[in-house]
């Protein structure tokens, strides 16, 4: 069942900034969701395939993110990020880039069952790295994040909550379909692609009202993959 956006929330960060609360009720599935753990039989997981991804076309960091970059960077040098997993700048894709200058949404993947997004606000900042299923569809995986606030507000009604979803393997550019939710944002992609040809396409998408279409769909070219841009448990690992 379709839900409110966010009912009851408070400012939460999950799958964007990094701290946890209670989520909205779970909507029903409209994509394949992977296997939350192996079989007995199952033999050990193979290793993930090695990283980093390379970010393609305009997600790549140029000459216009010189702010972007700078307040990453000071961001990520006084964080407790684990100095080893520290990125080059050549493997950081720019989702979102916003106003005022050094604001946006940046990601990149070090091996391909982990991803790190890094969100960078006027007054809020966070970063947190996140596992994929060890077990997945080889295309069209889909893994849709909790909403975070994109800016303060003084009061529920007026927040902007962002939304990051990714999907594996499969060709964009992906947009809303059937019923636009009012007050949703374009629908900003970034895609990395590994040595093996392996891709990963981030989605980045605000919405300003908490009431969701009951057919609300986030699909690619021809509608070959298509899901719930709200359904915040699917694909998620436990």
């Amino acid at each position: 069942m379709k839900r409110a956006l966010l009912v009851g929330m408070g400012a939460v960060l999950v799958l964007v900034t990094g701290c946890t609360d209670s989520g909205p009720p779970q909507a029903s599935r409209t994509s394949p969701a992977p296997s939350s753990s192996p079989s007995p039989s199952t033999k050990a997981p193979v290793p993930p395939e090695p990283g980093p991804a390379k970010p393609l076309g305009g997600a790549a960091i140029g000459k216009q993110d010189g702010s972007l970059v700078e307040s990453f960077t000071e961001f990520i040098e006084e964080s407790s990020l684990d100095t080893r997993t520290e990125p080059a700048l050549s493997e950081v894709a720019v989702l979102q880039r916003l106003g005022p200058p050094g604001t946006g949404d940046l990601v990149w993947m070090p091996d391909a069952d982990t991803y790190c997004l890094t969100t960078i606000r006027s007054n809020v900042k966070g970063h947190q790295c996140h596992g994929l299923a060890p077990k997945r569809p080889a295309r069209g995986y889909v893994q849709v994040g909790d909403p975070a606030p994109r800016s303060a507000g003084s009061t529920y009604a007026k927040q902007d909550w962002l939304l990051v979803s990714l999907v594996e393997n499969a060709q964009g550019p992906f947009a809303f379909s059937g019923d636009r939710p009012k007050g949703a944002s374009p629908v900003h992609q970034a895609t990395l692609r590994f040595a093996s040809g392996r891709t990963v396409t981030f989605l980045a998408y605000s919405q300003s009202d908490s009431r969701i279409p009951q057919n609300a769909e986030m699909c690619g070219p021809d509608r070959k993959v298509c899901f719930d841009p709200y359904d915040f448990d699917l694909g998620r690992v436990s």
